[in-house]
């Protein structure tokens, strides 16, 4: 049976204070514009990725990346996601299993590290965010704290 919800999904997390809200007052974007900010940012991360086989590993996934807004939590929302079935696997790495599935005479020989090209994104927006509104306001020391 496939799984579904946020399993195997890797999504930016935005919380939904002063800072962001102020933020897409000072540029006049809603949600849907930041979520397409997201999506971007999220892309240009995964040219990290290195090639497999001759293609790029990131070309397939990139195609599974998309807006996605809705709520978690009681203050936050979600904007964009990489919505492959092993994104979370590539977002927070993985361990490295020889001799077949872990279990089934599988050994561990190592961890791969994440390529944290979700959670990249997302300090991204929010450092941009906490830029533009410290500008506005005149003062370089705005914290986001979330």
């Amino acid at each position: 049976m496939p799984r579904r919800g946020f399993q195997g999904k890797a999504y930016v997390k935005i919380p939904v204070n002063e800072i962001v809200r102020e933020y897409m007052h000072i540029t006049n974007i809603g949600l849907e514009e930041l979520a397409e900010m997201a999506v971007e940012k999220i892309k240009q991360n995964t040219s990290r990725f290195g090639t497999r086989k001759g293609v790029p590993a990131s070309k397939k996934l990139r195609s599974h990346i998309r807006a996605s807004i809705g709520r978690y939590g009681g203050d936050g929302i979600y904007i964009a996601g990489a919505m492959s079935p092993h994104a979370h696997l590539l977002e927070d790495g993985h361990l490295l299993v020889k001799g077949g599935k872990l279990g089934e005479g599988g050994t561990v020989i190592g961890f791969v590290n994440g390529y944290h090209f979700v959670y990249d994104a997302e300090q991204e927006i929010l450092d941009e965010a906490q830029s533009v509104v410290a500008n506005a306001i005149g003062n370089h020391t705005v914290i986001v704290r979330s």
